[in-house]
């Protein structure tokens, strides 16, 4: 099973929540354990106190509020589930939980409150990105909530990009979803950043094969999955390349790989994972490489 613990950290945002109901859907869809954590950042380093999911009373109302809530959509929508709440740094708070529960999905809100009561999401969010070793779902609000009708995969063909077709080609399984397979071709970032002269059209030609033979081996590996799946390959910058293909295709998730490759085979993921991350309109699932 792809999905067995699914981890939702919460601190009563917007943001924190719909990533809340995107992880109640997805852990619907695969039969796994939700736990919900929030953290209750102390001015001072935090000792090992725990507050169990039964004693909320260091809780403020609206984060409170939205735990409720969402323990109630998760019971109406038969996921098994726990709350716990902790002391300490968020970052810290999160990461822990993921160590102890042995998490292997993570859903964050990519922004959430900030100042003196709370900072558990936003800049936390990014922070976490950057470290973990297991699959984060980032969300914000939309209008369709858990809809994952069309998946979009993103890939170079390098190891880690096939690790986030791994999950792409899961989600669509469980969810009845097709399957989009996109690379692209950063001409104009060859162009400025090498000096090959009349050698940059046969580079071109080169990778285009490349990237045409990355998304035919998605595509062949989703048959043997009975998933539909589209391909394309485009010339331009991946961030926006990725962008247009959601709005025109109507993509409700985007999964991803954190890392791609580069130098002369040009960089698909990485930054671009993060800018996406940051711009995109529908949730991103960024899949880190495997840990040695």
């Amino acid at each position: 099973m792809m999905y067995e613990t699914i981890l939702v950290p919460v601190d009563g945002s917007d943001p924190s929540v719909a990533a809340a109901e995107e992880a109640i859907e997805i852990a619907r869809r695969f039969d796994a354990h939700l736990s919900l954590v929030t953290a209750i950042e102390v001015p001072e380093p935090p000792d090992s106190e725990v507050v169990t999911g039964s004693d909320r009373r260091s809780l403020d109302e609206e984060t409170a509020r939205a735990i409720e809530w969402l323990e109630t959509h998760a019971a109406d929508a038969g996921v098994a589930h726990e709350t716990l709440v902790e002391r300490g740094l968020p970052h810290d708070v999160i990461s822990a939980a993921v160590a102890d529960l042995r998490a292997d999905l993570v859903a964050m809100g990519t922004h959430g409150r900030t100042g003196v009561e709370r900072v558990l999401l936003g800049s936390v969010t990014e922070r976490f990105l950057r470290t973990s070793t297991v699959p984060v779902l980032t969300a914000h609000q939309r209008d369709e909530v858990g809809r994952f009708d069309d998946v979009l995969v993103p890939t170079d063909g390098s190891s880690c990009a096939e690790r986030a077709v791994d999950h792409a080609l899961a989600i669509a399984d469980r969810c009845d979803a097709t399957l989009h397979a996109l690379s692209a071709v950063d001409v104009q970032a060859m162009a400025s950043g090498l000096d090959m002269g009349a050698g940059l059209p046969d580079v071109i030609e080169t990778l285009t094969d490349q990237r045409e033979d990355a998304v035919a081996a998605v595509r062949d590996r989703a048959a043997t999955h009975g998933i539909d799946c589209e391909t394309a390959v485009f010339e331009g910058a991946p961030v926006q390349a990725i962008s247009e293909y959601v709005t025109k295709h109507g993509i409700d998730l985007v999964t991803m790989g954190t890392h791609g490759h580069s130098g002369l085979e040009r960089l698909l993921l990485g930054s671009v994972a993060e800018r996406t991350i940051r711009t995109s309109e529908v949730p991103v699932l960024a899949v880190p490489p495997e840990s040695e």
